[in-house]
């Protein structure tokens, strides 16, 4: 609120100050304007004034009466007396200025814009008009354009944000949420572009920084994703989200060393957060720390027995372990939960090839079957499914199909997997023994 005294209110603050004295009135002036009026004195002082001021017929009278009310934080009485100022004057340009600020604090965005054009048409060369009418335009494009997004419409939200952009081109965030607005797959360097020209406008722009190693990450560029992640890490430390998404860059290039203290130090900061436990448990697994894997993925049973693959991951390790009862215990309990998941309207392919996998380890390669046939039938470029479909055929011994799966798999696949390399390795051995 203005530390300021309105000028036709200082006939009362005169007396003030006689009643006061200067050391009272000193504490006053310093107070805020809304604060003033908890003192007795000047609350009769203004109630008078306002009295006079209503009975003018004048739009300086309203305009002062409106001041004193906007002081007070009485915004909707002041609001009806800048609207009366402009009845009277068209042209006072500082109950527009007033008025269109009520209305932005509002987020009343629309109407705000709608009366500085109003403004700017009758008073062309004002300043004032001009910039906080840039200020409205700028903020009114860029709400525009994120409704617009959130219902779907992408190409309304890229012409209200490039509105945006007119208006303000040196924007950090315009350029932000254009890139929020583009389809990864898509518009990977649009994305691109306009994440980096918001992190040149404002290098400490933590999200930015963090979405571009998102969108490196889901490009299969993990080395870059991992040097976006360090910037933004420099600007926020301890962020459980980017350590996570570093961590699992880190995984993907097989640096276990750096993967596992980054995702250690996110689930230490959000003990909570069940997918960066799950992540942490997978990468133990994946580097041979068993025991630690599977305490990881006990964890995660004990609170939400129903998580994703989990029981598929424990039944994995139980699996290499040769604690083959304890593995059959696992799979099948992630057939029953995973039916529980399952219905006629929602048939998820990633819940659909869980439970294939499952129904392989228990050597009920039918039902491994259908299920595969289900996924292929809506994605047919699915790497995973092909992985799943070739364990099917192995544990039919139908070695010649696994290893088209597999190829199918590896071609599919958005870079080389040494896990797919292995096991068409393996199947061409057990192709050699089987001729032998």
């Amino acid at each position: 609120m203005k530390k300021i005294v309105r000028p036709l209110l200082l006939v009362g603050l005169m007396a003030i100050v006689l009643l006061m004295g200067k050391s009272e009135w000193i504490k006053f002036r310093d107070k805020t304007a809304s604060d003033r009026y908890r003192y007795q004195s000047y609350r009769k002082t203004t109630d008078y004034f306002r009295k006079l001021l209503k009975a003018l017929p004048f739009a300086a009278g309203h305009h002062a009466l409106a001041d004193s009310y906007l002081d007070e934080g009485l915004e909707d009485q002041a609001v009806e007396e800048y609207n009366k100022t402009l009845q009277m004057d068209e042209r006072c340009a500082p109950a527009y200025l007033a008025l269109a600020d009520i209305y932005l604090q509002r987020g009343f965005l629309k109407e705000a814009m709608e009366l500085l054009q109003k403004a700017e048409s009758v008073i062309s060369d004002n300043p004032d008009i001009k910039d906080l009418k840039k200020r409205a335009s700028f903020e009114y494009f860029i709400d525009a354009g994120l409704k617009a997004f959130e219902k779907g419409d992408r190409l309304g939200a890229h012409e209200f944000l490039n509105s945006a952009l007119e208006t303000n081109p040196d924007s950090a965030l315009v350029h932000y949420l254009l890139a929020l607005s583009f389809d990864e797959r898509q518009d990977f360097y649009r994305m691109e572009d306009n994440l980096k020209e918001a992190i040149e406008l404002e290098p400490r722009f933590h999200s930015a920084r963090s979405f571009l190693g998102d969108v490196y990450f889901g490009n299969g560029n993990f080395e870059a994703a991992i040097e976006q992640y360090q910037h933004a890490l420099t600007i926020k430390r301890d962020n459980p989200s980017v350590l996570n998404n570093m961590g699992l860059a880190y995984m993907n290039l097989e640096r276990y060393g750096s993967a596992i203290p980054n995702l250690e130090k996110a689930l230490a900061l959000d003990p909570a957060n069940i997918g960066i436990r799950h992540n942490l448990a997978a990468t133990y697994r994946d580097y041979g720390m068993l025991n630690k894997a599977i305490k990881g993925f006990i964890s995660i049973i004990q609170m939400e027995p129903g998580y994703p693959n989990v029981h598929n991951d424990l039944g994995d390790i139980y699996r290499k372990q040769g604690r083959d009862q304890e593995a059959l215990t696992e799979y099948r309990a992630s057939i029953e939960y995973g039916k529980k998941r399952l219905s006629q309207t929602s048939r998820d392919p990633l819940l659909l090839i869980e439970l294939a996998h499952a129904y392989n380890e228990i050597k009920k390669f039918g039902e491994a079957k259908k299920l595969i046939d289900e996924v292929l039938f809506v994605n047919p470029n699915d790497p995973k499914v092909y992985l799943i479909q070739a364990d099917m055929y192995r544990g039919v011994n139908s070695l010649r199909l696994a290893l088209a799966a597999l190829e199918k798999a590896k071609k599919l696949s958005p870079r080389e997997c040494p896990y797919i390399e292995k096991a068409i390795t393996d199947v061409k051995e057990q192709m050699l023994r089987s001729k032998d």
